[in-house]
């Protein structure tokens, strides 16, 4: 999750209000009554300070018709939240690093923060989602203690006073603190149909604010982002103690998709977050941010005057800035990410368009040379399909499973970006067809065998990928296969229905019917005791085979009008196929649909089959180029077709052509035996199960006579 973390110490002192060199507070207003000065000589309550900085400041160049996605330069932020920290008395101030972690370290260590400690914690697969559960987590390890702790977002600028405010902050033992922003012009502009709504939930509830509904005695009732009701919202600083980290964790143990927001609703539903206000004092968040450098095309739920004092707190504390030309009425410090196109696909949640990488002149680094070329850009617009769920967390779960895997046949994501109304994820463009649309264009919807072979062999090395990657796609099929211009060269997509291998399948429905394994139709499993089957990599196999069986026939195996006559059908494993089909090819087929999952043929099974190497042969394909060594797996090819085959010995020769049968015939033949003994047990134990219950029964009886009183006549 995250390495070593570095750090960062100077010893220049300081007296009771911090100086720069020219002798000036850093970050006291010159309009601060006495008695708030009085307070910064108080010494504070909180001393540790944890910045999460592992998101990006990324904006469209517009919200209206966005041609580019443009990234803010978030050092000037980072270094004015560190003076304010420093300022307020923060002894030692841990800040996670993600995108340009180093840009940002080289650019923190170029400053100095008096006695103040700085420490890095980089973050090695940390989320694209702004207040992230795993963002934060990172930096669980920093903070051993039971101390309090002011946990601040790194996309906002404060004004001093909100900063020692919380620092000054008597915080009890297991509860939290929330600064909020209650007044009523920031709760109108949040409302639905003010001037935020306005602007970006045109789609729907696009739940880019906390909202926050106070309760009584200082208490937070509720917090969220998709409260139909409240009354102030947060401001992006919270004051907690290291159990936020263990109340985390336990959202990450449920989903890999969780904020600190949902944290703090934990801490509120058991009564122990407490609100603080802003009275009135300057904070600003994200979207004023990356309104900073893009005058012209900031979002409108941004006033003007909200840039302006935001720009002049900055200047406080960044002089350079002025001299570099950073931060003014240009695009300085704007850096364009990604060129948007036209659209070139769309679907129920969401719109595709082309893209191209941005790079700077001069630019060679190892992101920029991975992102080069044809791209193609989801757009999945937020509030949009809420009926259908929550589309968030399924992105979400799509690029994690996307980001674990790296394979020639799937789909890549290069980056996610999230803005204020949407959510952009970068992937790698297949220019050519669908499977689907490919089939469509030969008689019969029949591919040539030599084709077939060669997507099969591909889609084969894909799934084998996954699967030892701990990922099962669960909806392999021809409209999730899409081809490159040449069309010779297949690659996976759509991964939003992945699960992990032992996940139930009786708890969801995932997948296309039609291609849909018997455990998938109804979480039933014959080569299981108790008739539940837990999904594994042989869910992928039956998909596959249908899939296969659809390109040498061009129709499904198992066709059916109904949803009920579509399990029988599958449920009897009995389809036609046509002379043409070669037998080689009608083999593999038999051993990937078969009914009980552990009757099918594994992934590397088939890739060592001697009748899926002849058909290759036949139609004039080498298997080695249709199936490519994966060099990136942890197991190999011997290995896993050693681990498949429970039966061979330890110190038999590694599988090949003349072995393939005889180890395969053997565990097929151990299933039936395996599955027989099972039952035996089975009856054996509910055998004595109903022994039991009867023989209890009688001896009730026989004391239940014994205990009868006796009646003389």
């Amino acid at each position: 999750m995250c390495r070593a973390a570095g750090s960062l110490l100077h010893d220049e002192g300081i007296g009771t209000l911090p100086r720069s060199a020219s002798g000036n507070s850093w970050l006291l207003p010159s309009s601060m009554k006495p008695l708030e000065l009085e307070a910064f000589a108080t010494p504070p309550l909180v001393k540790q300070a944890l910045v999460a900085a592992a998101a990006r400041i990324t904006t469209p160049d517009s919200f209206a018709n966005p041609r580019q996605l443009i990234r803010v330069d978030g050092a000037p932020v980072i270094i004015h939240l560190l003076r304010g920290l420093q300022t307020s008395g923060i002894q030692r101030a841990v800040i996670t690093l993600g995108h340009a972690a180093h840009l940002l370290a080289d650019e923190v260590r170029k400053h100095s923060f008096g006695s103040m400690v700085v420490e890095f914690v980089w973050c090695e697969a940390s989320s694209w989602k702004r207040g992230h559960a795993s963002n934060i987590l990172a930096a669980r390890s920093m903070f051993p203690k039971d101390e309090p702790l002011l946990l601040v977002m790194s996309d906002h600028i404060f004004d001093q006073r909100l900063l020692r405010r919380c620092c000054c902050t008597d915080l009890p033992k297991g509860t939290a603190t929330v600064l909020v922003d209650d007044s009523r012009s920031m709760v109108e502009w949040a409302m639905p149909g003010g001037a935020h709504c306005q602007a970006h939930c045109k789609h729907g509830h696009c739940g880019s604010l906390v909202k926050v509904c106070k309760g009584e005695n200082g208490l937070v009732s509720r917090i969220g982002k998709k409260l139909a009701g409240f009354d102030a919202l947060e401001a992006g600083a919270f004051v907690v103690r290291p159990d936020v980290f263990d109340a985390l964790h336990r959202l990450l143990v449920d989903s890999i998709y969780c904020t600190l927001a949902e944290a703090m609703q934990m801490f509120a539903a058991e009564g122990r977050l407490s609100y603080m206000c802003a009275d009135g004092l300057d904070w600003f968040g994200e979207q004023t941010v990356a309104s900073l450098p893009t005058p012209a095309s900031y979002s409108s739920a941004v006033q003007p005057e909200w840039r302006q004092r935001a720009l002049t707190m900055l200047r406080i504390t960044s002089p350079h800035l002025v001299a570099l030309g950073g931060y003014t009425h240009d695009l300085a410090s704007a850096v364009p990410l990604y060129e948007l196109g036209d659209a070139i696909g769309a679907g129920c949640s969401s719109v595709v368009v082309s893209g191209q990488h941005h790079r700077p002149p001069g630019s060679s680094s190892p992101a920029a040379s991975r992102r080069r070329g044809n791209l193609a850009v989801k757009v999945i617009r937020k509030g949009a399909t809420e009926a259908l769920g929550d589309v968030e967390r399924s992105v979400m779960w799509e690029v994690h499973v996307l980001q674990q895997l790296s394979h020639d046949h799937i789909v890549r994501v290069m980056d996610v970006i999230e803005v204020v109304d949407a959510t952009y994820i970068i992937m790698q463009r297949v220019d050519g067809p669908e499977l689907t649309e490919y089939l469509a264009s030969f008689p019969g919807r029949r591919l040539p065998v030599g084709a077939a072979c060669t997507f099969f062999g591909h889609l084969l090395s894909a799934l084998r990928h996954a699967h030892q990657r701990g990922f099962l796609h669960c909806d392999v099929k021809p409209d999730n296969v899409r081809l490159n211009k040449a069309c010779d060269h297949a690659v996976l997509t759509d991964w939003g229905y992945a699960r992990h291998p032992g996940e139930r399948s009786d708890g969801f429905f995932c997948g296309t019917p039609a291609y849909a394994s018997p455990e998938q139709l109804t979480g039933y499993s014959p080569d299981s005791v108790t008739g539940r089957r837990k999904l594994c990599p042989a869910t992928d196999v039956w998909s596959l085979g249908v899939t296969l069986f659809e390109m040498f026939t061009g129709a499904l195996p198992f066709r059916a009008e109904d949803h009920d006559t579509l399990i029988r059908k599958v449920l009897s494993t009995k389809y036609c196929l046509p002379d043409h089909v070669p037998a080689t090819i009608a083999a593999v087929l038999e051993g990937m649909l078969s009914l009980a999952p552990g009757d099918r043929m594994e992934t590397v099974e088939i890739i060592s089959c001697p009748h899926f190497r002849a058909a290759c042969c036949d139609a004039g394909v080498d298997p080695a180029s249709v199936v490519p060594d994966d060099k990136s797996r942890t197991v190999g090819l011997d290995e896993a077709m050693m681990m498949s085959c429970g039966a061979c010995e330890d110190d038999a020769p590694p599988p090949n052509a003349e072995t393939f049968d005889a180890c395969v015939l053997k565990r097929l033949a151990t299933e039936p035996v395996r599955r027989v003994l099972w039952t035996l047990v089975y009856a054996a134990l509910c055998g004595a199960a109903i022994w039991s219950h009867l023989h209890s029964s009688a001896n009730d009886e026989v004391r239940y006579a014994l205990d009868e009183p006796h009646v003389s006549t």
